[in-house]
């Protein structure tokens, strides 16, 4: 009876552990393959366009365009962002290449049409 009893517990252990990995599967999937973010959009989706004025920036830059990607990928909404700097001596320059490389088409250099314009201009305030 005892080893009965030690069967049915591995084997419900087996279950549970299967399940669990399987779950952690799926989500380590998920964020190792999204980084970009047009994975998540609707196919046609316009996209929204936003034109970001930068002087030493790089405080706000990195936080700002993190939101812009997850509210893409939350809202389904495709975004370009056109950076216009205006002559940055800080990491600014350095953050849009980072993203331009890890997101590939959310950093533009020219838009068609802007939806949003937004100054994150640094400095003295």
């Amino acid at each position: 009876m005892d080893t009965l009893i030690i069967f049915l517990n591995t084997v419900a252990l087996y279950f549970i552990f299967a399940f669990v990995l399987n779950k952690l599967r799926k989500w380590a999937y998920h964020f190792n393959n999204s980084s970009s973010i047009e994975k998540n959009t609707k196919e046609g989706d316009q996209p929204l366009r936003i034109e970001l004025i930068l002087a030493n920036s790089g405080e706000q830059l990195e936080y700002v365009l993190r939101h812009l990607i997850s509210y893409s990928k939350i809202k389904g909404v495709p975004i370009k962002v056109c950076p216009k700097d205006q002559g940055s001596e800080d990491e600014t320059l350095s953050i849009l290449r980072l993203f331009r490389r890890d997101y590939p088409g959310l950093i533009q250099e020219e838009l068609d049409k802007i939806d949003y314009k937004v100054d994150l201009k640094g400095g003295d305030r």
